[in-house]
């Protein structure tokens, strides 16, 4: 039998940690810590920014510091006006500018979180889960949960939400952790549910927008509500208070198993003590060991999650078709629960070992399918092609751990490697070269970390001193430590006085230079959601190379006509 573990380390009142284990192996992990907003599952009262009508979207002030982006299909047709709401009219046959307007109240929820320049996803459509269901008030779609396949199973459960009493305009859908519960226990959870809906009614009604109407729970209720399993044997906490509100929570909505939470009071860590630290630690690495010698290499990258599977040292089948199997085999397993414990989202290529064998490579493909059923995500798994790619999409669900983590490096800005110092210092020669040709200098000071800085007075000192006399100036060449390897900053002297800004010597003066180019937060958000959805719409359309070219025409001659005119980036001199 398999031993399931809850693990919570909330000792730490900045950081909450929480663990499912199987046998000791991590196979789920929440991590939530004080440094980072969440909003995801927040109900707000709010009020419209900003209607635009190319995105078929609106910007919603929710207080927080960038606008919420809410689309409409996500508006619920009470807001509409009653001519829209009354006659069923399709969205895609509705204009947003005629539906909403700027100063508008609405009550919106947060369904994806703020992500770099992003705002946060809202929608009108809300819901409030609870331990066994989940209800959606102004709504009428209920239903069972898909995750629950067996027919007799969803007739019985249809039966018994059939059998709950719910106020006109409120449905629910039973959720996968309602499959074995009785109507008692159904009840019980509806009810909750439904006092919690009424008190964010009564706090709209007295609140100005924007306003928090209701803040979703705290990780460790909202991890047992969502991920508690009649399987796991035990809850283990390591904070007092935490484990109290814990206990109390089971004791309310699951009191058959409020023995099962318990307090970790020893001296050694929790997470140290059933060996959790260490496996920690592995998800944040880039490449990961399996059992058999091989590996996988796991590269989250701007368009996709790039996964390579590396046989390695393994040896483990007779020839090396069935070695490639088996690797393939338990990389499948492994790269499952990677997804799941790092939470990389959006589209993952998966580089599997060459297979041979069709064979093999459909039971590949059933394995990883058969690994990811356990997945909260929204996932759908593609076949593996001549090339031996597997192509699969994951859906996002919070941000990812290594974002949670960590920040973008300073030296490299996040491309994972630096200029080499040679290089650096032939482009600081190259604009000291620049200047002295196009402005009239006296005096360069050029201010560079050591190598680079070493390379120029030792490897190219004859080119220094030759410029010096051509020119009658004098060049100092200056190594701080304090600068990166890449980084440098230059002081001109001229008879005008002294200049720091090399630009001004490096381009020339006219009034013709193109105004700046600077965009605001909206303007970035907009370019990106207006390049999310081409690209969508392309996808849709599945276009073949000439008749995308054809729309990229069509999309240019659309800029001319508005008088959009595409702007060059100035050369450097």
């Amino acid at each position: 039998m398999v031993d399931r573990r809850m693990l919570i380390n909330a000792r730490d009142p900045e950081e909450c940690r929480i663990a499912i284990t199987e046998d000791n192996q991590l196979v789920e992990l929440e991590i939530e810590s004080d440094f980072g907003k969440k909003l995801k599952g927040n109900i707000y009262k709010a009020k419209i920014s900003r209607v635009e009508p190319s995105l078929q979207a609106a910007f919603i002030d929710i207080g927080t510091e960038r606008n919420g982006f809410l689309q409409i299909n996500d508006i619920h047709p009470s807001y509409f006006p009653h001519k829209f709401a009354s006659n069923h009219i399709p969205y895609h046959k509705i204009n947003i500018q005629d539906v909403l307007q700027a100063g508008q109240e609405l009550i919106v929820q947060v369904v994806k979180e703020e992500r770099e320049l992003k705002g946060a996803t809202l929608t009108t459509y809300l819901s409030l889960p609870g331990r066994y269901i989940v209800v959606m008030p102004g709504s009428d779609r209920g239903g069972i949960s898909r995750k629950i396949i067996d027919n007799e199973q969803r007739k019985r459960l249809k039966k018994l939400s059939m059998e709950l009493e719910l106020p006109v305009g409120i449905s629910l859908i039973i959720r996968t952790s309602g499959l074995d519960r009785s109507l008692s226990e159904l009840s019980r959870d509806l009810t909750l549910q439904l006092k919690l809906w009424e008190r964010i009614l009564e706090s709209a009604q007295v609140a100005s927008s924007p306003s928090l109407l209701y803040k979703e729970t705290d990780l460790a209720t909202r991890v047992i509500r969502d991920y508690f399993t009649p399987e796991i044997r035990s809850i283990i906490i390591d904070e007092a208070e935490t484990f109290k509100r814990v206990r109390d929570f089971v004791g309310q909505v699951m009191p058959r198993y409020r023995s099962r939470v318990k307090e970790h009071t020893g001296f050694e860590p929790l997470f140290s003590h059933y060996d959790i630290e260490q496996q920690l630690a592995s998800t944040l690495l880039r490449e990961v060991e399996l059992r058999s010698g091989g590996s996988i290499v796991i590269e989250p990258l701007e368009a996709l999650v790039a996964i390579d599977v590396n046989s390695g040292k393994a040896t483990a089948g007779g020839s090396i078709e069935d070695t490639a199997y088996r690797t393939n085999l338990e990389a499948a397993d492994e790269i499952a629960r990677q997804l799941r414990l790092r939470d990389l989202g959006g589209l993952v290529v998966i580089d599997f070992i060459d297979m041979l064998d069709r064979r093999h490579k459909a039971m590949v493909e059933r394995r990883l399918q058969n690994a990811i059923k356990t997945d909260k995500a929204r996932v759908e798994v593609g076949k593996i092609s001549k090339f031996g790619l597997l192509e699969m999409s994951r859906q996002r669900l919070r941000a990812s751990l290594s974002s949670q983590s960590y920040f973008k490096c300073p030296s490299c800005q996040g491309h994972g490697q630096i200029r080499s110092p040679e290089l650096v210092a032939l482009e600081v020669l190259r604009k000291i070269q620049s200047a002295i040709v196009i402005g009239q200098v006296n005096i360069v000071k050029a201010r560079l970390a050591p190598a680079p800085a070493m390379f120029l007075l030792n490897r190219k000192k004859a080119e220094l001193s030759s410029l010096e006399k051509e020119h009658n100036v004098q060049i100092y060449i200056l190594a701080d430590g304090r600068l990166r390897q890449d980084e440098y900053q230059f002081e001109m002297e001229t008879s005008h006085g002294t200049e720091s800004n090399l630009s001004s010597f490096l381009k020339p003066a006219s009034e013709d230079l193109p105004k700046s180019s600077a965009k605001t937060e909206e303007e970035e958000q907009d370019e990106t959601l207006m390049e999310d959805r081409e690209e969508r719409r392309v996808e849709n359309k599945g276009y073949s190379g000439k008749r995308l070219r054809k729309v990229r025409l069509k999309k240019g001659r659309r800029q001319k006509r508005d008088g959009t005119k595409r702007t060059e980036p100035r050369k450097e001199a």
